[in-house]
């Protein structure tokens, strides 16, 4: 009898479908949706990966239904703003073979800012 371990290219039970938002400031902390199918609070435990090219980062899922997890996102400071892959994994399961993108982008800070235009002056009116 031979045995093939085929779980890396059949998946999971459970599968991501779409995330919202798709993208959030490099500081994280942005609540993220994660929709899907086939999701089990059963399972256990929840593994969010966020994958940019580098190393991963994970972060902790929270079971809501079937078809939702929630999570928030890691800093990703380290890594600057980039398109990271986000794959799922439940309890002893592998991570998902569907995949959704999350960018990351740099967050601003503007109370030091020169501004300049003719939009400025009190006589122009500046049409939309």
């Amino acid at each position: 009898m031979w045995m093939l371990p085929v779980g890396n290219i059949t998946g999971p039970p459970y599968a991501i479908d779409y995330i919202k938002p798709k993208v959030g400031p490099l500081t994280g902390k942005t609540k993220l949706s994660i929709y899907g199918a086939g999701f089990k609070e059963s399972y256990g435990n929840i593994t969010v990966r966020f994958f940019g090219g580098k190393a991963p980062i994970d972060a902790q899922g929270i079971f809501k239904d079937e078809n939702l997890i929630e999570c928030e996102t890691p800093n990703f400071e380290q890594y600057g703003p980039k398109k990271c892959e986000i794959r799922v994994s439940c309890g002893k399961y592998d991570m998902t073979i569907t995949k959704a993108d999350f960018t990351y982008f740099l967050n601003t800070k503007a109370d030091q800012t020169i501004c300049y235009g003719p939009g400025l002056l009190d006589d122009n009116i500046v049409d939309g």
